[in-house]
């Protein structure tokens, strides 16, 4: 039997302080699902030129990847050079030169 409730729906979530006690993995995630839903639909925000869709082969790419401490470029030596593949495209893009890599 799925339970849907948990004790934040009769006390305030933690704002302020890490509590003294956890919680369980779902509690977390379902306390953050209730109030991200009350941010709307990213997609059909017309007040703002973000795009919230991407292809599911990068959705893909992403989670497959999360893992991974993409900032140790001495230890991701692949990433780090995909990352200034992109930095370079995207400097190209806008005319700017891009800084020097490490």
């Amino acid at each position: 039997m799925a339970l849907f409730g948990n004790r934040f729906l009769t006390v305030p979530a933690p704002s302020e302080t890490i509590p003294e006690e956890g919680m369980a993995a779902t509690d977390a995630m379902r306390l953050l699902d209730v109030d991200l839903v009350m941010e709307g639909d990213p997609q059909r925000n017309l007040a703002t030129f973000v795009t919230t869709w991407m292809e599911p082969e990068a959705q893909r790419i992403i989670a497959e990847n999360l893992h991974r401490n993409f900032i140790d470029h001495a230890e991701y030596l692949i990433s780090a050079e995909i990352e200034q593949r992109c930095v370079r495209m995207l400097a190209d893009l806008f005319c700017v030169a891009p800084a020097a890599s490490k």
